[in-house]
């Protein structure tokens, strides 16, 4: 005889990682290997600093090409990065002004953790943080703490947990 349950209850489900307002974060498919990032429950998109944006087609696909300064004190220290374009998208900054922005799926690290997120790419120039990671691409992954931060450590590359968001169930051949 076999017993049916009826309103069983279900663990609660929470977030896998908890991270600090503000994180060290690599996004290696890019060349980046650290890059300050605040952690901005407030903004919907994650923003990465880019110039010299020029868009271009690959295998019969739009890709960009951009410059970016992974650290805001060093200018003489840039990265050239490639990657393929995800979307295009009206994106409203913080001080209410739309703009249309190229959008890019990448894989970011975050200490022992990796997941793939969708960045937009704009000017951060006069921005203390080169990247602003959006809700977004915290999705049902991250906590957020207000008050700490660097609270996962410097972003590992090999051996990293690979964490899947609802919204992409990639590997490294798709991103």
């Amino acid at each position: 005889m076999t017993t049916k349950q009826t309103n069983a209850l279900k663990p609660p489900r929470f977030p896998q990682v908890i991270v600090g307002w503000v994180e060290t974060v690599a996004l290696p498919k890019l060349g980046i290997e650290a890059l300050e990032a605040k952690i901005d429950t407030g903004a919907k998109t994650s923003s990465l600093h880019a110039e010299k944006i020029t868009p271009f087609e690959k295998d019969g696909e739009k890709w960009v090409r951009f410059t970016t300064h992974p650290n805001r004190k060093n200018r003489k220290k840039s990265i050239t990065c490639e990657a393929k374009v995800l979307d295009q998208r009206e994106i409203t900054s913080s001080n209410g002004k739309a703009s249309t922005r190229y959008v890019i799926l990448t894989w970011v690290h975050v200490g022992p953790y990796r997941w793939p997120v969708d960045v937009s790419l704009t000017s951060r120039k006069d921005m203390t943080y080169r990247m602003l990671f959006g809700r977004s691409s915290l999705g049902k992954i991250c906590l957020v703490s207000p008050t700490f931060g660097h609270l996962m450590g410097p972003p590992q590359l090999e051996n990293c947990i690979t964490l899947q968001s609802k919204r992409y169930k990639l590997d490294d051949t798709h991103v």
